[in-house]
Order: structure tokens, then C-alpha cells, then sequence
């Protein structure tokens, strides 16, 4: 059977115009004195655009984060090219090495060809002479030009090879350049000139050789010394660059990495409440109710408990936005919201699903019990106008009622959207029969409700305050 409880006195008050309205609240002003004004309730927070807006925080950031990247990328492509420069400084080390070294085994070859040839004058011996000449003579101009050379920051390649070739005591390069001039002497001198030959063959075996063959030892030793302290120079460049990379990755993930994970974070779960959320009052929008209530009548199902499945709706709301404007249309809707909220339970669903339709879940609730809390909630609200200003500046309230449709259920296989859909033919039989009323529609788990007869107009002026 259903039931119903109405308040259709209220209605025809409202009906019957505002002159009746005006005349009953002076009636009571005269009993109970001057009317104060409702409390405002405070509105809902607006969105917090200035998270949104506020760009600077995250901008700060994301300069930080890039900075720190490029700063970690020219660090990495540092350490390339000091590698690379090692690889290439150890090849030209390998290089002049190999050069001093076969320059100490070009004068041997020299000496001994030019004492053959120099002896018994065999053609063979000179063109092996000749060809240790060319060989000595290509190695010394490698070695000059490239020990002439400096680096990208203007060093010398190699600050000990100039000192050993181009300066005194050593001046390596210009006795060399006299050995084998020399040597070259000897070679194209004819036996007919055996004095000049002599001396020319002196010079080549005895005189010079003694002293280049020191000055090429002296040069590979203190060649091979600079060029170890620079490679372990360059590696330990390489090693504290590789310690500042590091230490700067671990900078970034605490004081950039993770502010920006945790930012991104709280923008996700403000985006995701934002989605679940009725942006005007704050309650579980239509998919988030969906979503709740159908995990909620699953968990009743397994215990077998009851549920009591609600859908209300403003009456004449569209009376109210067309005569009072939009903006006191959702200052009622919030009012309304803020009194669904205080009036229910916590662990009660509530959500805004429409316009100014909205549905409730009431887990582990009986029938009865679920009759008289949304009974109690009607009469409530009923009692409680919208406190709001008009548009001279003067606060003002506005009374409003709504209508509920409900159904009960316990262990029910059901839906949500078979619940509603039930819910919504009780809803919709309070409309019929005057509004301001509770109609309960057939389910699995009623009780005996009372039937509660329709007020009459005293009593409805005495709920809402315009009679003492």
C-alpha cells in the first residue's frame, strides 16, 4: 500500500498569493515580535581556481626541472668529449711515443749503414742509408709539427717535448737536424773528397748519437710523465663530474622531482574530485551516487541488511528561478543541500542527480525507520526558508518544501537504477497528491508505516513560523 504525508495546506497558502503571506507574518509579528532573519548558511567553497590560476609555483618547477636537465645534459656531453679527448690525447700519445722511439732506432740504422758504406763504399749499404734518412727525416716532422701545436686553450701539446726540442741544453730538433745533415753529406760525397768524408762520417758515429740518443730517452720519459699526470687529471674531472651528476639527480628528485610529482598528484585527485563532485553543492554528482550506491547495495546484499533508496525533488522549483532569478535558485539548491547534509547521517549516500532532483541511499535502514528520518527531514526543511538578499541589498528568506519518493529493500538483487526508477513512481505520486509529502512505493523490506493525513492550514503556518 502506499503511503503518503503532505503538507497540501502549504500549497494553498502559497496559491491563495502573497497578500495572505504578507498578512500572516504581520499577524505574527504582532504575537511573537520582529522576525529574525535565518541564519545565512555559509556557502560552499567555490572551485579553488587559484590553484588552477596560479601557474607560478609549478611554472617555477618546471624552469627548475628543465634547468636541472640541461644542466645534467651539458655535464654528460662534458664527460663525452673529456673521454673523447682522452682516447684521442692517448692515441697521440701512443703516436709520439712510437715517433721518439723509432727516431732512437733511425739513428742506430744510420750508423750502422753509414759505417758500412762509409768502409767498403757498397752501393747496397748506401741506398739502405739513404733510406734510413728519408725514414728519420719523415718522423722529425711529424714529431716537430705536432709538438708545435696547441690545444683549444692555447697550450702546448706537450710543454716538455718544447722545452727538450726547441730550447737549450737540449735543442733536440736542431741536432737532429744536423745529424742528418750530415748523414746526408756522407751520402752524396764522392771518395774522391775522403776528408770531407771523414768528418761527415765523425759527426754521424761518433760526435752526435751519443748526445740525440739522451735527448730522445729524456723526451719519451718526460713525455710519458706529462702524459700520465694529464690522464689522471682527466679522470678525475671525469669522476667529480660524475659525483656532481649524482649529487645534482638526487637535488632534483627531492626539491624538484618530487614537489612535482606531489603537485601533479594533488592536481589528479582535485581533477578526480572535481568529476565525482557537484561542482554548485558539493555532493556526489550522478555518476559518483551511481558508483557509491551500487557498491553500497552490494555489500547490503551480502549481509542481508536493509537499504532504503530515496529520490526528492524541489517543488515548483522553476517557479522560484523564474521569479527570484537563477543566482537565489542556487543559493536554495546549496540551502537545501546543506540541510540534506546536517540532517542525515554520515555514512548516508547523498547525491544531486538532476536539476534540483536528488537522490539518497540510507544503508542499514529499516522501512519505518527510513519513513519517519525522511518524514522528520520534509518538515524540517519546510520549517527552514533560504535566507537570501534581494536586490536592494535587504535579506530576505524564501520558504520552499520538497517531495520525496522512497522504497525499501532487503537482500533485493536490484539496481540502482531500478531502485531509482521505483523511487521516482512514489516521487511522482507525491506530486500528484499535493507535494511537501513522503510517498513510499512497494519493495521487499516495508513495515507498518502511519498513514499521515493531509495538515490543515493552521498547522502549516505554525511550521513555518507565521504563528505563535
Amino acid at each position: 500500500m502506499i503511503q503518503y504525508h503532505n503538507s497540501s495546506g502549504f500549497d494553498s497558502l502559497r496559491q491563495r498569493g502573497p497578500d495572505r503571506l504578507l498578512e500572516c507574518k504581520v499577524l505574527a509579528q504582532e504575537k511573537t515580535g520582529p522576525q529574525k532573519a535565518a541564519k545565512k548558511p555559509a556557502p560552499r567553497k567555490a572551485l579553488p581556481q587559484k590553484a588552477l590560476d596560479d601557474v607560478t609555483p609549478a611554472r617555477t618547477l618546471s624552469i627548475a626541472y628543465i634547468a636541472a636537465l640541461g644542466f645534467i645534459a651539458i655535464l654528460t656531453i662534458a664527460s663525452h668529449i673529456i673521454t673523447a679527448h682522452i682516447t684521442n690525447k692517448q692515441k697521440e700519445g701512443a703516436d709520439i711515443a712510437f715517433k721518439i722511439g723509432a727516431q732512437r732506432a733511425g739513428i742506430h740504422e744510420i750508423i750502422q749503414s753509414a759505417d758500412k758504406y762509409y768502409t767498403l763504399g757498397d752501393p747496397l749499404d748506401l741506398g739502405f742509408l739513404k733510406q734510413a734518412i728519408a725514414k728519420m727525416e719523415q718522423g722529425q716532422r711529424y714529431l716537430t709539427d705536432t709538438i708545435r701545436q696547441n690545444d683549444l686553450f692555447g697550450h702546448p701539446v706537450s710543454a716538455e717535448l718544447q722545452k727538450i726540442y726547441f730550447q737549450q741544453p737540449y735543442a733536440l730538433d736542431e741536432k737532429t737536424t744536423w745529424f742528418l745533415t750530415w748523414a746526408k753529406e756522407l751520402a752524396t760525397l764522392p771518395k774522391s773528397e775522403q776528408a770531407r768524408r771523414t768528418i761527415a762520417a765523425d759527426y754521424v758515429m761518433n760526435k752526435l748519437p751519443s748526445t740525440l740518443a739522451t735527448g730522445l730517452d729524456l723526451a719519451l720519459q718526460n713525455y710519458q710523465t706529462e702524459a700520465l699526470a694529464k690522464t689522471d687529471r682527466y679522470y678525475a674531472m671525469q669522476y667529480y663530474g660524475a659525483l656532481f651528476v649524482l649529487l645534482v639527480l638526487v637535488l632534483e628528485a627531492v626539491f624538484i622531482f618530487r614537489p612535482l610529482v606531489a603537485r601533479v598528484e594533488g592536481y589528479h585527485q582535485m581533477l578526480l574530485r572535481y568529476a565525482l563532485e557537484d561542482y554548485l553543492t558539493g555532493l556526489n554528482n550522478r555518476r559518483a551516487f551511481m558508483k557509491r550506491a551500487t557498491t553500497e547495495l552490494r555489500r547490503a546484499q551480502r549481509e542481508g541488511s536493509e537499504v532504503v533508496v530515496v529520490l526528492s525533488d524541489l517543488d515548483k522549483f522553476k517557479s522560484v528561478n523564474d521569479t527570484y532569478g537563477h543566482k537565489v535558485g542556487d543559493l536554495v539548491l546549496q540551502h537545501y543541500a546543506e540541510q540534506l547534509q546536517t540532517l542525515l547521517r554520515s555514512g548516508d549516500i547523498i547525491g544531486r542527480i538532476g536539476g534540483e532532483e536528488f537522490a539518497i541511499l540510507l544503508p542499514r535502514t529499516s522501512a519505518e525507520m527510513g519513513f519517519q528520518t525522511i518524514d522528520r527531514l520534509r518538515e524540517k526543511i519546510a520549517r527552514l526558508p533560504c535566507p537570501y538578499v534581494d536586490a536592494d541589498g535587504k535579506p530576505q528568506v524564501l520558504p520552499y518544501s520538497s517531495s520525496f519518493g522512497m522504497v525499501a529493500v532487503c537482500n533485493s538483487a536490484e539496481g540502482i537504477d531500478a531502485l531509482l526508477a521505483r523511487a521516482d513512481e512514489g516521487l511522482y505520486e507525491a506530486k500528484a497528491r499535493g507535494r511537501n509529502c513522503v510517498v513510499q512505493v512497494p519493495g521487499n523490506a516495508e513495515s507498518a508505516a502511519p498513514a499521515n493525513q493531509p495538515a490543515t492550514l493552521g498547522q502549516i503556518e505554525a511550521q513555518i513560523g507565521l504563528q505563535g
